[in-house]
């Protein structure tokens, strides 16, 4: 007697392979894989192809990547020995989704993952110890970030215009945070600070217009925070004032003596602000943009006024200067280009200067167009 073979066990095999052909596969050459992709449909950033790659290296993946860039995927590399992910790796792959990155990896490198706009989530692994600048900018699309424990620098750029990055693991490892590490990440809330940062560079919580709270770990010997205000350590420094407080005015701690860079940039709810009399100097930008506030009083002991520390302040239409500040250190001039700059909008600086750039005289100066060069400044009487 023949047997017979169960016919409908194996169409529903059949079926069942196809379908995973379709939505899963797996390479060891980028080649292969590329044709691959190009032999398929397109499909969305919500229907992904699931990719298990295993190859020695990663040359050619962003340009493969980016010539199908209607196969969106999800790119497992874990099994592989490469030790690192170099400089541009995946620039600008916008069909990547997601990507699990192998334990063997040690570094990540400058501009890897910058502009996958579709990356959802990205694993990390512990053996990562550096990520370099910029690695992840202008990933719009990714919503958490595990920073692993064995990194101790955040470099410049790192996560800026993360967009819908709403939080982010800061290990204790960690001693730097670099220049605009985490710029215009709009839908971060809060952030904690761990003990051993002893660097914070300039504007790296800037635009992140969501964030309200700013937390520093108890034993950090470096920085302090209150009111989820950041500061240095003994509060002569203002670093941060988070974008998101809606509270109003705000008086200064006298123990201030410096205003960072940026450090009240964006505030838009800002709509007063009491500057003590011990304050020196005032950062680039750091006023930058706030358009609730009215008036603004410099103390007479400020010496240097950082350019565009009150540009872009819709409403800021008086300004009283209590003392004489060095025409050098008021933040004004042209570059080499021609290309203007001040530390307030329009004429300002030509007005509490002479013509001969000697100190101008204190007083209150007033204008009734705030925004733009062609403000016109005129001291009150």
């Amino acid at each position: 007697m023949n047997y017979q073979p169960p016919r409908l066990i194996i169409v529903t095999a059949l079926i069942a392979l196809t379908a995973a052909a379709l939505n899963a596969a797996a390479f060891t050459s980028i080649d292969e894989l590329g044709k691959w992709l190009s032999a398929q449909p397109a499909n969305t950033a919500d229907k992904p192809y699931t990719i298990t790659l295993n190859v020695p290296d990663l040359t050619g993946i962003a340009n493969t990547l980016n010539t199908n860039k209607t196969k969106y995927v999800n790119l497992d590399l874990f099994g592989n020995t490469f030790t690192s992910i170099g400089h541009e790796t995946f620039y600008n792959c916008a069909s990547l989704t997601s990507v699990i990155i192998p334990n063997s990896v040690t570094s990540i490198g400058n501009y890897a993952f910058h502009s996958c706009n579709k990356l959802v989530s990205i694993t990390i692994p512990a053996s990562v110890t550096s990520i370099g600048r910029n690695a992840f900018g202008d990933c719009s699309s990714l919503t958490s970030v595990t920073i692993p424990a064995g990194v101790t620098s955040i470099m410049a750029w790192s996560f800026s215009y993360c967009d819908n990055l709403t939080s982010i693991t800061i290990p204790a490892g960690v001693t730097n945070i670099g220049e605009w590490a985490f710029l215009g990440c709009a839908s971060l809330t809060n952030v904690t600070i761990p003990a051993g940062v002893t660097s914070i560079k300039e504007e790296a919580f800037s635009r992140c217009s969501n964030l309200t709270a700013i937390n520093v770990a108890a034993q950090n010997t470096a920085y302090t925070a209150q009111d989820g205000i950041l500061y240095n350590k003994n509060k002569t420094t203002v670093i941060k004032y988070p974008e998101g407080k809606n509270d109003g005015a705000f008086v200064i701690p006298d123990s201030v003596t410096s205003i960072g860079v940026s450090a009240f940039e964006n505030c838009v709810y800002l709509s007063g602000v009491t500057i003590p009399a011990g304050v020196t100097s005032i950062g680039v930008y750091a006023f930058g943009n706030c358009k609730k506030l009215t008036g603004i009083t410099i103390p007479a002991g400020v010496t240097t006024i950082g350019i565009y520390a009150f540009s872009y302040c819709n409403n800021l239409t008086s300004a009283t200067f209590n003392g004489t500040v060095d025409s050098r250190n008021f933040g004004v001039g042209h570059d080499k280009y021609g290309l203007f700059y001040s530390s307030f909008n329009g004429d300002l600086h030509e007005i509490f200067y002479a013509t001969d750039k000697t100190n101008g005289t204190p007083g209150t100066y007033t204008t009734t167009t705030p925004v733009g060069k062609v403000s016109k400044w005129t001291k009150k009487t």
